[in-house]
C-alpha cells in the first residue's frame, strides 16, 4: 500500500483524487510556480451534505424538533410543530428569508436562552440523538473520506474553516472532537444577542432576530468578514455553495470540489439543487467553472468509518 493509499484509504483511485493531490503538491512545494505561503493557505468546507449527512432532515432542525415538549403545554407544542414543519420546508427549498417566516418558533425555543445554556443543550442532544435511518449518533454519520481530506490539508499547513448555513453555535460545541477544527474556525448563521446580568454574572442571551444567514452569497461575505482572505480550496455539495466555490475558483491556483450524492444504498441519492430553483443547475455550473465532481458512489470506498470498504484496488 502506497502512502497515498494510506492517507486517503477511503478514496478510490480517480481523477478527482489525483487533482486534490496535485493541487496540494503545487501549492506547498517551494519550487512550484503556484507555491502559496502557509499564512495564505485557507480551505473552506460546507458542513451539511459535505462533511456529514443532511438527509432526511438537517441536524439542527432535528435538534429544534426534539426541543418541542408536548407534555408541558399541548397547544403551544402544536403551534411549535406547525412552525417547525414550515421551517423544514423552507430549508428544503433554500428560501433565504427563513428567519422572518419562523420568528415565532425561534421566540418560543431560543429567546432568552443564554449561549452557555444552548451549548450545553446541544452537547446533551448530540450525546443521545440517533440518525433516523442509520440509528447511530450523528457524530458517526460523518463522511470518512472528508475526514481524511481535512487531515491531509492540515498536514499541508492549511487553515481549515467550516462555512455552514447552520448556526455556528450549533456546530462549535462538537466540531473539535469530530473534525479537529477549532471552534473559532466555524463560520455560520447567527442570531442577535444581548448582554444581561444573571446572579452577578454577565451572560449573552439570544434574541429571535437574525444577525447573519450564511448561505449563497452570505457565505462569501462571511468568509471575507471573518478571515479577510480569499480561500484557495473549497468543498461544497449544494446550490447554496455555488458562490463560495465560484469565489474560491478565482484564486491563481485553486481547488474546488462538489460532493455529489449518488449512492442511495450506502447514503442518499439526490440533486444538489433545491426543489424551487431557477437558472443553470449546480452540476452545469460545476462543469462551466471546472470544479471537480466527487461522485460518492464511484469515488468513495467507504462513506462512514464503520462501513466495510468496497471496490478495493
Amino acid at each position: 500500500m502506497t502512502s497515498i493509499d494510506r492517507t486517503l484509504s477511503s478514496w478510490q483511485p480517480s481523477q478527482t483524487r489525483d487533482e486534490i493531490l496535485s493541487f496540494l503538491s503545487d501549492v506547498t512545494t517551494p519550487e512550484s510556480e503556484h507555491f502559496v505561503p502557509e499564512v495564505d493557505r485557507v480551505a473552506v468546507f460546507d458542513n451539511d451534505g459535505t462533511l456529514w449527512v443532511e438527509k432526511p432532515l438537517l441536524a439542527q432542525l432535528a435538534y429544534f424538533r426534539d426541543q418541542i415538549r408536548p407534555d408541558d403545554d399541548p397547544p403551544r407544542a402544536q403551534k411549535q410543530r406547525s412552525l417547525f414543519e414550515r421551517a423544514a420546508n423552507l430549508f428544503e427549498d433554500a428560501v433565504v428569508d427563513l428567519f422572518d417566516d419562523v420568528g415565532d418558533l425561534l421566540k418560543d425555543l431560543i429567546d432568552g436562552v443564554t449561549t452557555d445554556e444552548f451549548k450545553h443543550s446541544v452537547l446533551q442532544w448530540m450525546a443521545r440523538a440517533r440518525h433516523p435511518r442509520f440509528q447511530v449518533p450523528y457524530t458517526q454519520v460523518v463522511y470518512q473520506p472528508m475526514l481524511e481530506i481535512l487531515a491531509l490539508f492540515r498536514q499541508h499547513r492549511f487553515d481549515c474553516y467550516i462555512v455552514t448555513g447552520a448556526s455556528s453555535d450549533f456546530v462549535r460545541p462538537w466540531c473539535g472532537p469530530v473534525y479537529q477544527v477549532p471552534e473559532p474556525n466555524v463560520i455560520g448563521s447567527s442570531l442577535r444577542t444581548r448582554l444581561v446580568e444573571r446572579n452577578d454574572q454577565l451572560q449573552l442571551e439570544y434574541l429571535p432576530m437574525p444577525f447573519a444567514f450564511t448561505n449563497g452569497d452570505g457565505k462569501v461575505e462571511a468568509i471575507a468578514r471573518r478571515i479577510g482572505k480569499q480561500p484557495i480550496a473549497a468543498f461544497g455539495n449544494s446550490h447554496g455553495d455555488v458562490d463560495m466555490l465560484r469565489w474560491t475558483s478565482q484564486a491563481k491556483r485553486a481547488l474546488c470540489c462538489l460532493v455529489h450524492h449518488t449512492d442511495s444504498v450506502r447514503e442518499y441519492e439526490y440533486s444538489p439543487d433545491p426543489a424551487i430553483h431557477f437558472g443553470p443547475s449546480t452540476l452545469e455550473l460545476a462543469d462551466r467553472f471546472g470544479w471537480h465532481l466527487v461522485d460518492m458512489k464511484a469515488d468513495w470506498r467507504r462513506i462512514f468509518a464503520h462501513d466495510t470498504p468496497s471496490g478495493q484496488s
